[in-house]
């Protein structure tokens, strides 16, 4: 994946980000809509710029202002196709190579769950689809399908938990759980929450803005090597008892 950001970088650094002109050979490039580029920036958790309680790549400027394009058909009707997909055909399914990782996630909850779409990618350059069928959570890539993660819910009168996730081995167990919360908070509770970014991930800022992007999308905002797991993220948050509003 780092390898992959690298090389869409250096396309992103030689193309015009007006009339991007990708390569060929190149399946998808990501482009911004402003003739200037966005701003990617470092900000400390004492800045005052800075909303959250840590430090990181305030990404916002970059992702909001990004297209993803291709030339590649096989990529294009993938996307097309699995907008039609309801997930049901993911039931009993673990990612490739999956492994089961303890963790212990909760989030306040007053509705119902019900089976189905808990969200579906409208444009490409949102990069999740995520399903619900018996008490697990599939977490898809948007563009071809993959199951990326599993999560396994279980729900009382104020709230749902998270004592377990599949992964990919290959993956580092933490980041995947630190991933599937963040999308759980930002794609299922609508929230604007720090994203996380994998320790072996460069500090650069353009490497930190591809890679966010590619990962997960126009939604996200604020990037972090830190533990991201928590609720109280907000500087506005801490003391506070925080009401998070059920999904949609």
């Amino acid at each position: 994946m780092i390898v992959m950001i690298k090389k869409l970088l250096s396309i992103f650094r030689n193309s015009s980000p007006v009339n991007p002109k990708p390569e060929v050979t190149q399946p998808v490039v990501e482009s911004s809509q402003s003739e200037e580029r966005p701003l990617v920036r470092w900000l400390t958790k004492e800045d005052p710029e800075n909303p959250f309680v840590l430090e990181g790549f305030d990404c916002y400027g970059f992702t909001s202002s990004m297209l993803s394009t291709t030339k590649d058909q096989d990529v294009a009707r993938s996307f097309l196709a699995l907008r039609s997909e309801d997930g049901q055909a993911l039931r009993d399914t673990l990612p490739e190579d999956g492994v089961e990782i303890p963790c212990l996630l909760s989030y306040a909850f007053g509705g119902e769950t019900r089976d189905g779409i808990l969200f579906k990618s409208a444009v490409m350059e949102e990069k999740w689809d995520i399903y619900l069928y018996d008490n697990r959570v599939y977490f898809c890539r948007s563009w071809t399908g993959t199951l990326a993660f599993v999560a396994e819910l279980a729900q009382d009168d104020n709230a749902f938990r998270i004592s377990r996730v599949w992964a990919p081995g290959s993956n580092d167990s933490a980041m995947s759980v630190r991933q599937v919360d963040y999308l759980v908070k930002s794609h299922l509770y609508k929230r604007r929450v720090l994203h996380p970014l994998p320790d072996e991930l460069e500090r650069d800022p353009d490497v930190v803005a591809m890679y966010s992007f590619s990962q997960y999308g126009r939604l996200c905002c604020f990037g972090s090597y830190e533990d991201t797991l928590g609720i109280a993220m907000l500087k506005t948050d801490v003391g506070n008892d925080i009401a998070v509003r059920s999904p949609n």
